[in-house]
């Protein structure tokens, strides 16, 4: 497979989607319903199964819900051009090939296009394809050809992301979605500790109207009041930095050249930080402090090497995204199979689930850094490094 950077470009012309309102029993974006966070607290007390995802590893062990039952398995990509979509398929791909009844692993990366993830969705299901785990890019559009997959007897369960309004199990047969009040708990936390209580954060992600952003801001606008923090916000909206180095190297610069007081920087995919450090740079500004989600291992080597010149540089990291998507291919194989599999959470609702803390330099928690991996690399994934090696090589 040939080697990739951290991320290019999304078009944004493929992007034209809405933001995701939550399941029927979540909390909807304040643009459709009430709020633009998470499924609520009530919805992941009253269930049992997976609240926290781990490092590395994963949660369960794929062989009890293998079943016996034959199966072929697409694993969907809305956009899947950066190390973090290659690593998923490539840990998703090992599962499915795990079990001896699995008879054909597909996999198709729309690269951004609404249309041809629909018409995918679309064609699997003509095809007699059994069970399809997708990372939903684009929130509400596809939900009408779930429907209709499920309908035909495709099970579909998506990952890391809130899928429209998609009822499970109805429209879907299972969602993983992740914990934003949770985690903008962290966040906040950590920005109010790491700029004395004072600091001004702005917040850079990826595409317009992706499933991060909105419930992020919304989230950490929530949390800085419900903490009394000092903390505020430089700019009330994401800003787009398609979750792509360059463009976010380019919006940092652009903010910071309207306003050089911008104490601290929230990235939806955090292995775009090293692109702000160099915004600064630039700038002739001291660092920011860098929180959010899913880091690489070009941050984790950056973030050692800065440390050694300048102490004070902080950062926290939630990582483990990808192992939602495992968590949702083991709940459609269970389901497919008839394995009745309570640990994984409930088949009549969303799972919510928290990532894990994988970088807090203010709580000392920072992994090695690995010269021998890409920078992209995200050793967060449930895969070995042999395997990583092998999959972005």
């Amino acid at each position: 497979m040939q080697k990739r950077s951290l991320v290019r470009i999304i078009p944004a012309v493929a992007l034209l989607m809405l933001v995701a309102a939550c399941s029927s029993n979540s909390s909807s974006s304040s643009a459709a319903k009430s709020s633009t966070t998470s499924p609520t607290a009530s919805a992941t007390s009253a269930a049992s199964g997976i609240t926290q995802i781990q490092i590395g590893k994963l949660n369960f062990d794929m062989s009890k819900y293998c079943g016996t039952k034959p199966f072929t398995l697409g694993i969907l990509d809305g956009y899947g051009g950066n190390t973090w979509a290659v690593e998923k398929r490539a840990m998703l791909t090992k599962l499915a090939k795990s079990c001896p009844n699995n008879t054909k692993v597909l996999y198709f990366d729309a690269n951004g296009d609404v249309q041809k993830y629909i018409s995918t969705v679309n064609s699997w299901a003509a095809q007699g394809v059994n069970l399809i785990e997708t990372f939903d890019l684009f929130g509400q559009p596809p939900v009408s050809a779930f429907t209709k997959a499920q309908a035909a007897g495709v099970l579909i369960g998506t990952g890391n992301g809130i899928p429209g309004d998609a009822k499970v199990p109805t429209d879907v047969t299972a969602a993983v979605v992740p914990d934003f009040e949770k985690q903008a708990v962290q966040w906040v936390s950590f920005f109010t500790k790491a700029t004395n209580n004072k600091g001004r954060i702005a917040l850079i992600g990826g595409p317009a109207g992706n499933l991060f952003d909105r419930p992020a801001i919304e989230a950490i606008k929530k949390a800085i009041v419900d903490q009394g923090s000092g903390i505020t916000l430089a700019v009330a909206e994401p800003q787009v930095g398609n979750w792509d180095p360059a463009t976010t190297q380019q919006v940092m610069t652009g903010l910071l050249q309207k306003d050089s007081h911008i104490d601290g920087v929230l990235l939806t995919y955090t292995a775009t930080g090293p692109a702000i450090l160099r915004a600064y740079k630039a700038a002739g500004l001291p660092f920011p402090a860098i929180a959010g989600q899913s880091s690489s291992n070009e941050l984790v080597c950056l973030t050692e090497s800065t440390r050694k010149t300048d102490p004070n540089f902080q950062v926290m990291s939630l990582d483990g995204s990808a192992n939602l998507d495992a968590i949702a291919l083991a709940k459609i194989f269970a389901a497919f199979q008839g394995i009745a599999a309570p640990e994984l959470g409930p088949t009549d609702q969303s799972l919510v689930v928290t990532m894990a803390t994988y970088i807090d330099t203010l709580s000392g928690i920072m992994p090695p850094c690995d010269s021998t991996l890409p920078p992209g690399a995200d050793l967060s994934t449930a895969l070995t490094v042999a395997e990583i090696k092998a999959a972005i090589g």
